[in-house]
């Protein structure tokens, strides 16, 4: 009776045993596997084709060596072998292995304690596998990072980013010395606090919707400070993993330094140096705005203002004083008329051209004769200003508007000059 009852035990045992070769026979062969049996001592029973090729050596070097041999680091061992005795498996633990005679492999591995049949410690099962096209795509990634970072940390335009809500979520340096706001006063605030107009945004926003980008969109920006900033940006859209759009990337550059050079020299193309009136480009082109729209049936007179005896003046006392005569007169028409729009314009040489919409030649003569007294007071032998006014008409062009107030001009001189005629 004793022998027929142990036979059913040895049999489950021999089964028991069956399985866990088969299970360890499974470990070993699985693809890419870098599978050991290591006995209850540490020593390393067996070793599988697997590690041969991932560690680039031979099982029989192996073989009878203790499995802390195939870590480069001490202390990762001692960790493993540490949690495997406390929770009798160990999962996903990355670590390295020591190769032949090349760097390290990088591995997640996994230990197992073997048992026997009836529940005792046999030994364990180590199985890893080589991560290393991982471990070199994270390094690349976290490479390009690094030099993303940098770029950024370094460039000299603002780059800021926002999500498909606009809140924003990257707000560099060069950003924060433009705008005055700190990194962290940004994040995840919306970025149209930024704008200094709102209906700029809109545009901007609608732009960059129909054609996916913008390029050099000129927008005005107001700092921390309250102060308005005129900058340069290309935005674009930000796309995920999905080609699906995450947000938006802008880099701005401060252009008001530029835009104030631009119009300065802007303004000096179409002023008058000695006089800083409009000059004779401007005029022209300021009249041709008022003509068209002499539709709107309103007055326009013309005046056109000569220096009496300049030249004597040049002769006698020299240029200096007629640049002084020049310029006399231009402070007092500068002082009379507003210059925007514009109404006072140096013509050429000493004559003037006074531009007076919403007038008619009686009110002109009113303020002709203010700017004659004016000019002829202290200025020694120089009469004065002969001056001559004509009205816009019906079907008039520059030409003969211009030619009208010339001849008005010459019998103001013919008559003695320093006087004001109407023609």
């Amino acid at each position: 009776m004793s022998r027929a009852r142990r036979r059913p035990a040895a049999g489950k045992e021999r089964e028991g045993e069956r399985r866990a070769d088969l299970g360890l026979r499974a470990l070993f062969e699985t693809p890419g596997a870098i599978a050991a049996a290591v006995d209850n001592r540490g020593k390393i029973l067996v070793l599988n084709r697997g590690a041969e090729r991932a560690l680039a050596c031979r099982r029989e070097e192996w073989i009878g060596r203790p499995l802390s041999a195939l870590f480069p680091s001490a202390a990762a061992y001692r960790e493993a072998m540490g949690m495997l005795r406390r929770r009798g498996e160990v999962l996903h633990f990355e670590t390295r292995l020591r190769a032949g005679n090349g760097p390290d492999v990088p591995v997640v591995l996994t230990l197992t304690r073997l048992r026997a049949a009836r529940g005792g410690i046999l030994g364990t099962a180590a199985v890893g596998l080589d991560i290393t096209p991982r471990v070199r795509l994270a390094e690349t990634l976290r490479a390009k990072t690094a030099f993303l970072e940098s770029v950024l940390r370094q460039s000299p335009a603002g780059i800021i980013t926002t999500d498909r809500q606009g809140r924003v979520t990257g707000f560099n340096p060069a950003a924060e010395r433009l705008t005055g706001y700190r990194r962290h006063e940004m994040l995840g605030r919306p970025a149209r606090r930024l704008y200094a107009d709102p209906s700029q945004r809109s545009r901007i926003l609608r732009r960059l919707e129909r054609d996916g980008h913008v390029l050099d969109g000129e927008i005005r920006l107001r700092t921390k400070g309250g102060e308005p900033i005129d900058v340069a940006t290309t935005m674009s859209r930000l796309r995920d993993g999905r080609d699906e759009v995450a947000g938006t990337v802008a880099v701005v550059r401060d252009i008001t330094e530029s835009k104030r050079f631009a119009a300065e020299l802007d303004r000096l193309s179409r002023t008058d140096a000695l006089t800083e009136l409009w000059n004779r480009r401007e005029f022209f082109r300021r009249l041709e705005a008022l003509l068209a729209r002499r539709r709107d049936r309103y007055p326009l007179t013309m005046m056109l203002l000569d220096v009496d005896r300049f030249k004597q003046i040049n002769d006698r006392q020299g240029h200096l004083a007629g640049d002084r005569a020049l310029a006399r007169l231009g402070t007092i028409l500068r002082s009379a008329l507003p210059a925007d729009p514009p109404h006072a314009f140096r013509y050429g040489g000493d004559e003037f051209v006074v531009l007076l919409p919403g007038r008619d030649a009686a009110q002109s003569m009113i303020l002709a004769e203010r700017l004659r007294r004016a000019f002829s007071r202290g200025l020694g032998e120089t009469p004065g200003l002969s001056i001559g006014i004509t009205e816009l008409r019906r079907n008039d062009r520059p030409e003969g508007l211009i030619s009208r107030a010339d001849k008005a001009m010459y019998l103001a001189k013919r008559s003695g000059g320093n006087r004001v005629d109407v023609l």
